[in-house]
């Protein structure tokens, strides 16, 4: 259902992490102070536990492709085995790459950047696919 995607989305340019069009579980929650106090402003997704995901439609790698993955997450201390999985055409599709999730201060979102293992190319649905937990995700990036 719904209406059909107008554009392909570029995957070089950020993006919020709660721009999707599938997710099961996650939850967006509130990423600023101003979100937290009035209701409106920068917003994450949040609620994440294992077997959750996200899905991004029509995602138009070109033909020179994407290399690495970026993302801007803020994470607890006990936050530990985590990670973000990167499939591509299906939930249970190709997995071109993976980016760690650390422990942190459960309080600043910071940028985390991995290596893709294939280069990928190409319009393709991108699944967004977690494991562990402790974790909030505010934006996501690839780069050549």
């Amino acid at each position: 259902g719904g209406p059909d995607q107008l554009k392909y989305v570029n995957p070089y340019e950020t993006f919020e992490a709660e721009m999707m069009s599938n997710s099961a579980g996650i939850k967006v929650v509130p990423a600023s102070e101003q979100a937290k106090q009035y209701g409106a402003g920068n917003n994450a997704i949040g609620n994440i536990q294992k077997g959750y995901w996200t899905c991004v439609s029509g995602v138009d790698f070109g033909s020179d492709g994407a290399a690495k993955i970026a993302a801007s997450i803020k994470s607890n201390a006990d936050c530990k085995n985590s990670a973000i999985e990167i499939r591509i055409d299906a939930l249970v599709g190709d997995v071109v790459g993976y980016l760690p999730v650390e422990a942190g201060n459960g309080e600043d979102f910071t940028e985390r950047v991995n290596e893709l293992m294939t280069k990928v190319t190409g319009v393709h649905d991108v699944y967004f696919c977690f494991a562990g937990e402790g974790y909030e995700i505010d934006t996501w990036k690839f780069s050549k």
